[in-house]
């Protein structure tokens, strides 16, 4: 595990997991509960749509996306990750993978969500990508994806330095 202090935010530290997954410890890997497997889910899938859209989502256009999805926080507690609305904007905002901020001036007010720093530490955006050619399957591969692509390749140029 490493701490690490946000910059972003002095005085704020998260606890990170160091561990390669896919090659260290696999056969000792946490079994998480089938919530928590769900939860992880939905963040990654909205993290994903997040980075499709150019980094940013205006908050209709999430609950458009959830909604297709059998997402609706309109109706009622889902019943695996209960609140829907409180688990996005509440939960996964002060584990600080994602942001959910006021568009300035907007008015009627209007929100919008970016990766949070957390998400930024831990995920990486080659991988993501990957996932989402995956996902889309005939042969997709990630340079297909032109504006995705150059962000993948900006942030690996940011890691290495």
């Amino acid at each position: 595990m490493n701490l690490i202090e946000l910059h972003s935010r002095p005085g704020l530290y998260l606890l990170l997991n160091d561990l390669d997954v896919k090659t260290e410890f696999s056969e000792h890997t946490l079994n998480w509960s089938e919530e928590e497997n769900g939860k992880t889910g939905l963040l990654f899938f909205i993290l994903s749509l997040i980075f499709m859209n150019g980094n940013v989502v205006l908050d209709n256009v999430m609950w458009t996306t959830l909604k297709r999805l059998g997402l609706d926080h309109e109706v009622g507690p889902h019943p695996l990750f209960g609140d829907i609305k409180k688990l996005v904007t509440q939960e996964f905002v002060r584990q600080q993978y994602m942001e959910y901020t006021r568009i300035p001036g907007s008015d009627p007010a209007l929100y919008e969500f970016r990766w949070g720093p957390r998400a930024e530490l831990e995920l990486s955006k080659k991988e993501l990508l990957e996932f989402v050619c995956y996902l889309y399957g005939n042969n997709m591969k990630p340079e297909q994806w032109t504006s995705q692509y150059q962000d993948v390749l900006r942030s690996e140029e940011q890691d290495e330095a």
